[in-house]
């Protein structure tokens, strides 16, 4: 997450998005339980639920919502490798982050007329998808037609689109 954009996108918008404190969107996404459970193929029905635990902690604890921290307490219930550990954090903090977004900016918008654009952190470990979805949407789209073309894009580029999350390790 760019936290640089996020505070742009929550000045433009006069909203907070509720980064650097107990996010109780983040928390009410992840009640659901359905949100985490396909990123730990392979993985025992038990562990996927302690690693859904410790996510879950990062967002009630703000104070440790860091990839590092939360890899670090991933690392206390699971021996896996710290690669995967570390692109499932990434990857569900994203994905968690992004419904949370969504469910801030429904509440915000209820006629459905803000436009929407996707930021992506214009680095060298940025994605094409994540660059062309940026520069597609640079005007502005509707949430619909900017979570539609992100699915489209995904499918192209070979990836499997969740939500608002269109490829692991995705950080926009």
């Amino acid at each position: 997450v760019d936290l640089n954009s996020i505070k742009d996108v929550e000045k433009e918008l006069k909203l907070s998005i509720g980064f650097g404190k107990v996010d109780q969107n983040a928390l009410e996404v992840l009640r659901s339980e359905k949100v985490l459970t396909d990123a730990y193929e392979d993985m025992s029905k038990s562990l996927s639920k302690e690693l859904n635990n410790v996510i879950k902690l990062a967002y009630q604890q703000p104070e440790i919502f860091t990839i590092d921290k939360i890899v670090d307490e991933m690392k206390t219930v699971s021996d896996d490798e710290e690669y995967r550990l570390r692109r499932i954090a990434r990857t569900e903090t994203q994905r968690v982050s992004t419904l949370a977004r969504q469910n801030s900016y429904l509440k915000a918008d209820k006629e459905g007329r803000f436009l929407y654009k996707w930021l992506s952190v214009p680095d060298a470990r940025r994605t094409e998808l994540c660059k062309t979805l940026s520069e597609e949407s640079q005007d502005g789209l509707s949430m619909r037609e900017l979570k539609k073309r992100g699915h489209e894009l995904s499918k192209q580029f070979g990836f499997k689109p969740h939500d608002w999350t269109f490829h692991v390790n995705c950080r926009s």
